[in-house]
């Protein structure tokens, strides 16, 4: 689809990153504007009128994307692969969208992993969910990550493929989240991840994009 043909497009999410910051990037690294809608904000809904309107809402859950008032996607994995396909962010072949589609399960679980810490919902339950994280959680999923970076890695460098792909963004936002919550230590035992979160970092449309510092 030529970026002429793409249609207007509008995601709908809380204020801040979460679910939303690698759809964001994708939209930016794909050079696709889109409106950023964000709830609670003034002129937007607030989720609490929205949760329960299934037109609105399908699944009670956000981010949304919406063409104009139509909602066409509720699931933020789909809505990103979306975004990368019209974008030209998708894998060029079948090999590397299979790697590319593991990695994301496994950061996804990292995701919910930290989701556990960042939103716990006391001191003590916080606090019992991050040495979990550090010591047996995120270890070992970002093994079998780098695993899987290491068997693309005499093709294709950092990236899972030979180019940025939303698979990349993704498990950048994801490597993000977890810096901010246990600090960089982890770069000298992962440096294919480390390498993969500095590579995006460097690419222009990210670097340059509003959302990446949320």
């Amino acid at each position: 689809m030529s970026k002429q043909n793409i249609p207007k497009l509008a995601l709908l999410y809380f204020p801040g990153g979460g679910r939303a910051k690698a759809i964001r990037l994708t939209f930016a690294a794909a050079g696709i504007d889109f409106e950023d809608r964000r709830l609670n904000t003034e002129g937007q809904p607030t989720y609490a009128s929205i949760m329960n309107d299934q037109d609105k809402c399908p699944l009670g859950t956000v981010p949304i994307l919406l063409q104009g008032d139509n909602v066409i996607a509720s699931n933020s994995h789909s809505i990103r692969r979306y975004i990368a396909r019209i974008g030209g962010l998708d894998h060029e072949n079948a090999e590397d969208a299979l790697r590319g589609e593991e990695i994301e399960a496994v950061g996804e679980d990292i995701f919910i992993l930290w989701s556990k810490v960042a939103f716990a919902p006391d001191a003590p339950t916080k606090a019992t969910n991050l040495e979990e994280f550090k010591q047996s959680g995120f270890p070992y999923y970002a093994a079998y990550i780098e695993k899987l970076l290491a068997s693309g890695v005499k093709k294709h460098k950092v990236f899972v493929g030979p180019k940025l792909t939303s698979s990349d963004v993704f498990l950048f936002v994801v490597l993000g989240n977890v810096t901010n919550l246990i600090g960089n230590d982890w770069t000298e035992q992962f440096p294919r991840l480390a390498a993969l979160q500095a590579a995006v970092a460097d690419v222009p449309a990210i670097k340059g994009s509003k959302f990446v510092s949320e």
